[in-house]
This record gives C-alpha cells, structure tokens and sequence, in this order.
C-alpha cells in the first residue's frame, strides 16, 4: 500500500495560505524595490534635464548681443528691428535645441522680489516690459546667469576661450555669430 507522504502543500501539510503569505510578501518586495528605482531615475532624469535647460539659457544669454538688447528696451517695440533681431535669435536656438515652448530673454530681474520684466519673446505671449513673476527654483540658476553675462561683458578669455568673447569688444563668439549670419559656427 502506497502512503501519501505529508509535503508543504500537499494533504497533511502546510496550507495553500502560506503560499498566498510568500507570494504577497514577494509581490510586495518587487514592487518595493521597483517603486524605489523608478523614483531614483526620476530624479536622475530631471536633473539631467535641468541641466541641460540651464547650459540652454545660459548659451542664449550669451548669443543676445547685449547693445541690441538695450535698444530694444529702451523702445519697448515689438516692431522694432533690434526687437525683431533677437526674436530671430531665439527662435533659431528654439529651434536648433528642439524646445516645444516659447524663449524669452528678460531684464530688471530682481531676486529679492522674485520679478522680472520680459524683453523679447521668441513666439507666444508677453509684451516687451510685461511683469514676469520668477518661481522660486529658477532665482539661484537666474541670478548665476545674469552674474556671468556680466562678469564676461568685462572679461578679457584667453584666445582658446573665443566661444565666449566679451560683448563689449564686438564679438558675440564663434557660436552666436554662427546663429546670426546662418552659418554653421567655426570648427563644427
């Protein structure tokens, strides 16, 4: 005669809860350990985008010839040709760096208040001299951008550094006078 020996989840043994126990323990685990590693590449992804936002804005407030800007503020004109200059301008970098939104160049940025006045708008709305409210995250990275417009405005790089000549010698750089004339910039 042929016993049925006991296992641990045949008859006489264990029960099928303890399985169902094991299973939603280990169900819980996968999802634990998924959860934790999306939210890390989350938070890697974002920064990477930032980042690359920010090397964007700077890059753009470089390429904008600073004379021209001020003409434009100065008319506060969205027909005027120092205002339509930079529109095209920003709309090229837009364009080169794939952004799906609008870019705007802003001046009489005052951190403390978090306020801005906008400038020139690539496409989309704003009026020269409209309030712009600045969220908080962008006031560090904004106040950087405008301190290094204005170291380099007064700086005088190294040739090998001629990507980001000083404004106030007539060179905008290899880079913006590329984005300018329509050509590609020197070396590319």
């Amino acid at each position: 005669m042929v016993r049925n020996r006991p296992t641990a989840y045949g008859p006489g043994g264990g029960s099928a809860s303890s399985a169902c126990l094991l299973a939603a323990v280990t169900l819980c685990a996968v999802a634990a350990v998924g959860g934790l590693t999306y939210k890390r590449h989350q938070r890697g992804l974002e920064d990477t985008v930032g980042t690359q936002l920010l090397n964007i804005a700077r890059v753009t407030a470089l390429a904008v010839d600073p004379a021209l800007h001020a003409q434009a503020q100065r008319s506060l004109d969205s027909r005027s040709a120092a205002y339509l200059r930079i529109k095209r301008e920003l709309l090229t970098i837009r364009n080169e760096v794939l952004l799906t939104t609008p870019t705007y160049t802003l001046t009489d940025f005052d951190p403390a208040t978090r306020k801005a006045r906008l400038m020139v708008v690539s496409d989309g709305p704003g009026a020269p001299g409209e309030l712009y409210h600045v969220p908080r995250a962008l006031i560090d990275p904004m106040r950087w951008t405008f301190r290094l417009r204005q170291l380099l405005a007064f700086a005088d790089p190294p040739a090998s550094q001629g990507l980001f000549q000083p404004a106030t010698r007539g060179a905008h750089g290899h880079a913006a006078r590329g984005l300018r004339d329509g050509e590609p910039p020197s070396g590319a």
